[in-house]
């Protein structure tokens, strides 16, 4: 009996230190408004909704690019098409032309919480190493190929790619300038490279469907699967 009210005093004692709590008074809700977003059949769509005035700004095809370039004033990073299922390899040399194929290559994927600490192509300044760029699948899942790349950040303003297919058909240099409207300039390496303004500055959401990797290693199986 003696430990149980000891125990009730320690438990008034701890209470009695507590602060109270400041009051707020309670948000005034606004009027509910609903609206939807198609990203169609094969979830093939990328979408840029404005919350502001509750509307579509930008749609594209989410084959549209393979990677991007951050454009805020001290940016520097590179991001993979993650709705693709886009990967990077660092082939660690230096020469372009004797980067041509894929093995031993250690395949990296950009985290999918968009952290840009964390991208798969990482820190690639002040060398000059070719990165093996896997561009990932179409919705059907069909793989749309490898290309070869080196990135170069010639001042805050000016990227530089140089990019080609695995046997060095198609080489093509491209300097990538910034723009202060938006956050990150897109890139498609086609056979004719070319550059897709995207993620304008706004307050709203990118819908965009996704491609998780599952590894099993013990047997070398990859699944993926898709969903938004």
């Amino acid at each position: 009996m003696r430990i149980k009210f000891l125990f009730a005093g320690i438990l008034l004692l701890l209470s009695s230190c507590l602060k109270e709590e400041i009051a707020i008074p309670p948000h005034q809700q606004g009027d509910v408004i609903t609206n939807q977003v198609e990203l169609g059949t094969d979830y093939g769509n990328q979408i840029y909704f404005n919350l502001q005035s509750n509307s579509i700004v930008r749609t594209n095809q989410k084959t549209d690019w393979d990677i991007a370039f951050e454009c805020s004033s001290d940016g520097w990073h590179i991001i993979l098409n993650t709705s693709l299922g886009g990967a990077a390899a660092n082939s660690n040399l230096t020469d372009f032309a004797s980067v041509n194929s894929t093995s031993g290559a250690e395949w990296k994927w950009d985290l999918h919480d968009g952290n840009l600490d964390s991208t798969a192509i990482g820190d690639y300044r002040n060398t000059d190493f070719v990165y093996l760029i896997d561009r990932g699948f179409t919705p059907a899942g069909n793989p749309i190929g490898y290309k070869k790349a080196i990135f170069k950040q010639l001042d805050l303003q000016t990227y530089q790619i140089q990019v080609a297919d695995l046997n060095g058909n198609n080489d093509t240099t491209v300097l990538i300038q910034k723009d202060d409207n938006i956050n990150f300039k897109a890139f498609h390496s086609t056979v004719i490279p070319k550059l897709i303004l995207s993620q304008t500055k706004m307050i709203g959401i990118f819908f965009s469907p996704n491609i998780f990797m599952f590894f099993k290693i013990q047997h070398s199986l990859i699944l993926l699967l898709e969903f938004f």
